[in-house]
């Protein structure tokens, strides 16, 4: 049997497949393997060319088991701009290399020691593992999928820990246990294409959207809400594709995203956004598409939390600052009233950047508070028995 209790091979190895979403690379079939060969039961819940594993105790989940969930896949790498080839996993300088080197394939590959380490001393661990290899690209057959088609695989399961990139200057200081949600809108302008010349008889959609962007930055959106963020918009895109400067053109697009906390909801910003097109814009040719990314969402237990916060605080010193900042994740498509959800991994500073690098001093460190998380979860399950 391999060992797989040393994480920086198991972070190279990860590395190596070049997985770009949502393409595990073959990743998943060297997991499979690793976790076969460790004794779990391993099992694919696949949807065309996304692949999902499922891994859990050959005794099946209790209500005291971890779920650990992450993925595989990585968004593309120009190599031309990188220092070192993105899946190679070189070392240099005691700082490893690579495209999911942060995101998020270190922390599978810590996972996976920690696991193995536990099975080499005899004493197996009380977790699961739920991977995809959808989760940087639309996600429509990732995590999402698994947990629709296929829920009552997940049954007893109520502590689920996601090894997305949390950290912010330390390993441990900062974990996330809620989100702020995402909404996207697509904005058609059309207007009466015209020679500029004679402007009476153009009606110039880009006119239209500057005045409609301008309303819509006047509106409050930067609420406030206990342990969240403030919400915001942002204008991503304004673009008409007009190539010529004598003629105004058909349409123009306008792309916007919301990060909003409770204080709104997809429907309540829909409603703000179709009021102001209808009273303000009544004459003008608008569409929206919509496109709802996730909901905002908190946990509504932090016990699992605090147990994660002691067992960081054990390894680095450091007491991390619970979280709802950063971009959606796969923690979304949990329902926070069923699961207690904490998201914990590598710094992320270099997350889907070039020369995407993490030191590796990190990596030991982030086996080490997992370690100590699955010890500590461990502890309180014994002490939580029945006396016979």
């Amino acid at each position: 049997m391999s060992d797989y209790t040393d994480v920086l091979f198991n972070t190279q190895m990860l590395i190596s497949f070049k997985s770009i979403t949502p393409d595990d690379g073959g990743s998943h079939a060297w997991l499979a393997k690793a976790f076969t060969e460790l004794g779990f039961k391993v099992e694919e819940l696949n949807h065309g060319k996304v692949k999902n594993l499922l891994i859990k105790p050959i005794e099946g989940f209790q209500e005291s088991t971890v779920l650990f969930v992450g993925h595989t896949d990585v968004v593309p790498a120009d190599e031309q701009d990188w220092d070192y080839p993105p899946f190679s996993g070189k070392i240099s300088d005691s700082i490893l290399y690579g495209r999911g080197a942060v995101d998020m394939k270190s922390s599978i590959a810590a996972i996976l020691s920690v696991i193995a380490l536990k099975c080499q001393q005899g004493k197996k661990p009380n977790i699961g593992l739920l991977l995809t290899s959808n989760e940087e690209g639309e996600s429509d057959f990732g995590i999402e999928y698994v947990l629709k088609h296929h829920k009552n695989k997940l049954d007893n399961i109520k502590k689920v820990l996601i090894g997305e990139p949390t950290s912010s200057y330390s390993i441990g200081d900062t974990i996330k246990v809620g989100r702020r949600g995402s909404l996207n809108l697509l904005m058609t302008v059309s207007g009466k294409p015209g020679h500029v010349a004679y402007p009476e008889q153009c009606h110039n959609p880009i006119e239209v959207s500057l005045k409609l962007i301008q309303r819509l930055q006047d509106i409050n959106w930067s609420k406030k809400f206990p342990n969240f963020d403030q919400s915001n918009m942002t204008i991503v895109d304004l673009a008409s594709n007009n190539n010529v400067f004598n003629t105004t053109p058909k349409r123009v697009e306008i792309k916007i995203n919301w990060r909003f906390n409770p204080k709104f909801s997809v429907e309540k910003i829909k409603t703000i956004v179709n009021d102001l097109i209808n009273i303000q814009f009544a004459t003008s040719k608008i569409c929206c598409h919509w496109k709802n990314q996730a909901e905002p969402f908190y946990n509504h237990s932090l016990d699992f939390a605090k147990n994660i916060g002691i067992a960081i605080e054990s390894v680095t010193k450091i007491k991390p600052k619970l979280s709802t900042s950063g971009g959606t994740s796969d923690a979304r498509f949990f329902d926070p009233s069923k699961f207690e959800l904490v998201e914990l991994g590598p710094c992320n500073q270099f997350a889907h950047k070039t020369n995407e690098q993490i030191p590796v001093k990190d990596l030991i460190t982030l086996a080490s508070i997992y370690d100590q998380i699955l010890e500590r979860e461990a502890t309180l399950c014994s002490s939580q028995d029945p006396v016979a």
